[in-house]
């Protein structure tokens, strides 16, 4: 189990949250974002982050992944403003794009 608040640390992998339900609070930088239902948080790597909080009810899915497995998409990249440090990491979809389970 994680308690929190995670203390301020600095990852060498890029974070992508998916939230089906629930809620949870995480900084990038100095900045902090709540994120819910059928909302993506994107934390590119190497920045400082803490996570604050996430709710009892919370569920969805966590991936890290290499920067290197985005190297062949450079050319499409800054079409992904959410990727950038400096961006807000929060992007909102539809209820109807996300598939049931």
């Amino acid at each position: 189990k994680m308690v929190f608040p995670l203390p301020p640390h600095r990852k060498v992998v890029n974070d992508l949250i998916f939230i089906t339900s629930g809620e949870s609070i995480r900084n990038k930088g100095l900045n902090s974002y709540t994120f819910k239902e059928n909302q993506f948080f994107f934390l590119p790597a190497l920045q400082i982050t803490e996570h604050e909080y996430m709710s009892k009810d919370i569920k969805g899915y966590y991936l890290q992944y290499s920067s290197d497995i985005l190297l062949d998409f450079k050319h499409i990249l800054n079409q992904f403003k959410f990727l950038n440090l400096l961006e807000h990491p929060v992007v909102s979809i539809p209820k109807s794009a996300v598939p049931e389970y």
